[in-house]
């Protein structure tokens, strides 16, 4: 009980040995409340949440799609393009810039990802327009969100609740 009793206390021992659930609900609560607290409600407007949503929608509903019409292999290599288009966006978008040595770190670990990856390639070109409308809705799913996170001071728990 040494490790239940740093997290709960000196109270630790007497909770853990009361016979009532309510005791030891209180003692997993209490230990439960190490994790990080959701942020103090903000208000964030109703539009940002809206166009995330459906973002994240549009994402999801294409890589489906995109899977339906050919291999994993396929959809892994659209996949990895997700990363160097966020960087491209947030270039553009934003100006934010990125080192050089980031941009060949990026270029390599991306065609690493491919080389390792890819084994039984199944091309069908209906499936290939899927994948390439479903990079740009991923990468601004995950912009939107890194944005939200920043500027409304989210956590990923919030995103959960």
């Amino acid at each position: 009980m040494g490790l239940l009793e740093s997290i709960l206390g000196k109270d630790g021992r007497r909770l853990m040995k009361r016979k009532d659930s309510d005791a030891r609900e209180q003692a997993i609560f209490k230990a439960l409340s190490l994790l990080p607290a959701s942020p103090p409600s903000k208000t964030t407007p109703f539009s940002s949440l809206f166009v995330l949503g459906a973002v994240m929608a549009m994402a999801t509903e294409l890589a489906i799609v995109s899977l339906l019409h050919h291999s994993v292999d396929f959809y892994q290599m659209a996949k990895i393009a997700v990363t160097p288009t966020i960087v491209l966006a947030e270039f553009m978008i934003f100006s934010k810039r990125v080192t050089l040595q980031k941009v060949i770190t990026l270029a390599f670990v991306s065609i690493g990802v491919a080389v390792a990856t890819v084994t039984d390639l199944q091309f069908n070109f209906f499936g290939a327009c899927v994948a390439l409308a479903w990079i740009a809705p991923s990468a601004v799913n995950k912009i939107l969100w890194s944005n939200l996170q920043q500027t409304g001071n989210w956590t990923a728990l919030a995103y959960v609740e």
